[in-house]
């Protein structure tokens, strides 16, 4: 029992833990029993038993340092439904091409006149039976001369060709050489002009490309580049161009091409502006619209190219260098070059019914 009539499990100082209902029970009990037994003799017989209320007392309820009336609820509450969750953001993609160049048959005004369908068809046919003879080849071109005709008829065989996804600009001193790929693979238009825009040259071209492109382009190319300075901050650059140098030195028609992919490379600004200035620009242009853009540009390293690859949204998503005659994806394939036969012979079939 404790001195002030408590006893010693009901005393605060015996309490180690937070208190629970059976100690206040317990406390209660011991407080009613030392207040009858504190009571006079003569008045413990005369007493009445009564209910005793613990909160009646007066006593000071033992106190833990740190504790809290209630219990501390370490999980969250989380509610359910749409907005209470946090979104996760989406996977983000590059953006895709969203237009694709496709063969259509041409219409044509020409169905209505009987002379200019038959023009149209015996040079349709000529350029065939060409091609069928000579065959597919990425060297020579079987070619058919379009000078001598008559403008209307011109104008009609045009339009039966119609236009397909590569261009390509060459320049050099006598002036520029525009080539347009018609709707049949393989098949080429070659148009070059003087300053006054009057035609020196007018032809179709049938061949995987134009020969030209890569006589001219080397014609604007040396074995040698002059020394660039180094601009501050380019580390991995002057490693890719001894490795170009390399490459063009041991570069041959038809040998595979030598790549690097520079979009895998650790380049910094500086490097990119550093490869620039030391390849220079070439004389030949090539730009293909098929899945999306590849702008093919020669440099003036020997059969070294930029080959650049477009999104959609006119974004680049694959830099690279190659050293090769001429980049693989500026050529018609073989397979290609057969459907255009094919086609070639069915627009014949469709101009002579009329």
């Amino acid at each position: 029992m404790a001195c002030d009539g408590i006893p010693h499990w009901c005393s605060s100082a015996a309490v180690t833990r937070r208190p629970t209902s059976t100690h206040l029970r317990d406390c209660a009990i011991g407080m009613s029993i030392a207040r009858r037994w504190s009571t006079p003799a003569r008045s413990r017989s005369a007493a009445r038993p009564r209910s005793v209320s613990l909160w009646s007392l007066q006593v000071p309820l033992p106190v833990i340092e740190g504790t809290h009336v209630m219990k501390e609820f370490p999980i969250p509450v989380v509610t359910l439904g749409p907005g209470s969750q946090t979104v996760e953001a989406g996977p983000e993609c590059l953006e895709m091409p969203t237009d694709m160049n496709v063969y259509r048959v041409p219409q044509l005004d020409i169905e209505s006149d009987a002379v200019l369908s038959k023009a149209v068809c015996a040079q349709l046919g000529e350029l065939l039976e060409r091609m069928r003879r000579h065959g597919y080849s990425r060297t020579q071109a079987v070619r058919l001369d379009l000078l001598g005709l008559e403008l209307e008829t011109l104008d009609a065989l045009s339009d039966a060709f119609g236009e397909g996804e590569v261009s390509v600009l060459l320049q050099d001193d006598d002036g520029e050489t525009r080539i347009q790929e018609t709707a049949f693979a393989g098949v080429w238009r070659v148009l070059r002009q003087d300053a006054d825009g009057t035609r020196i040259e007018d032809a179709i071209e049938a061949c995987a490309i134009p020969p030209r492109v890569i006589r001219m382009a080397r014609a604007g190319t040396t074995g040698e580049l002059p020394e660039t300075a180094l601009p501050e901050g380019a580390m991995n650059s002057p490693a890719v161009l001894s490795e170009l140098k390399s490459a063009s030195a041991a570069s041959a028609d038809g040998a595979p091409a030598h790549v690097i992919n520079l979009t895998l490379l650790p380049l910094t600004p500086p490097d990119l502006q550093f490869l620039g200035a030391s390849l220079g620009a070439g004389t030949a242009k090539l730009l293909s619209r098929g899945y999306g853009k590849c702008r093919i540009t020669s440099t003036a390293l020997r059969d070294t190219w930029w080959v650049q690859y477009f999104n959609g949204m006119d974004k680049l998503i694959l830099n690279t260098l190659e050293v090769v005659d001429i980049p693989e994806v500026a050529l018609a394939a073989e397979e290609d070059w057969r459907d255009s036969l094919e086609r070639m012979h069915d627009l014949i079939g469709v101009l002579s019914a009329h």
